[in-house]
């Protein structure tokens, strides 16, 4: 078995792994009436680990925005748009459990607006950024145990942005999307521990 180390001139654009082992055929760009808006934090932008970036290219009306950079100032009102009605993802005091009934309250379409980064840079987007300062917050109905095995989790019951974003829009666009993003990080997390150990070829799950 011949063993290989990827270097950025190795990755595949469209889902930062190794071409060896790109999945980009796995997207169906899925049409949602859910407008998700990613706020990363700069430095995630070129870690292969992200799962906000394979969101955005999964869904079709997914929006990243780069928090963090230096000399450049972030804004909030840049994000939002008065055709959605906006709900920041975080389980901060006074989120609300998104769930069906919530949802169906609503008169417009939702904007999910999703942190991004370690748990400590996620945190602080909202208290630093006061245009999402009068966002309704919203938290995932129950716990949910993670299956993203890239990284350690900051502690137990922590879920990856692209694990938090499927379940929310489990119950704000139904079972489809949910399992289609959850097919796709089960494939995202699979081959790229193959990488990192090192193996040149997919083997058989």
């Amino acid at each position: 078995m011949v063993r290989i180390r990827a270097g950025i001139e190795d990755r595949c654009f469209g889902c930062k792994i190794h071409k060896n082992f790109c999945f980009c055929d796995h997207f169906s760009n899925l049409q949602l009436k859910t407008n998700v808006s990613i706020i990363m934090h700069v430095s995630e932008r070129k870690l292969p680990s992200n799962t906000a970036w394979i969101t955005k290219q999964a869904l079709n009306n997914c929006s990243l925005y780069i928090r963090g950079e230096v000399n450049h100032h972030f804004e909030a009102a840049h994000v939002l748009s008065e055709q959605y009605i906006p709900l920041f993802l975080f389980p901060e005091e006074g989120a609300l459990p998104l769930t069906k009934t919530l949802v169906s309250q609503f008169n417009k379409p939702i904007q999910l607006i999703v942190p991004d980064g370690n748990w400590h840079q996620a945190k602080k987007v909202k208290m630093r950024e006061k245009g999402f300062a009068t966002i309704q917050s919203v938290c995932l109905k129950e716990h949910y145990q993670s299956i993203y095995s890239l990284r350690k989790e900051p502690f137990m019951g922590a879920l990856c942005t692209l694990e938090a974003i499927s379940y929310a829009l489990k119950e704000i666009e139904g079972e489809q999307t949910f399992e289609y993003l959850m097919k796709i990080l089960k494939t995202m997390v699979y081959r790229t521990d193959l990488v990192r150990r090192g193996y040149n070829q997919l083997l058989p799950l």
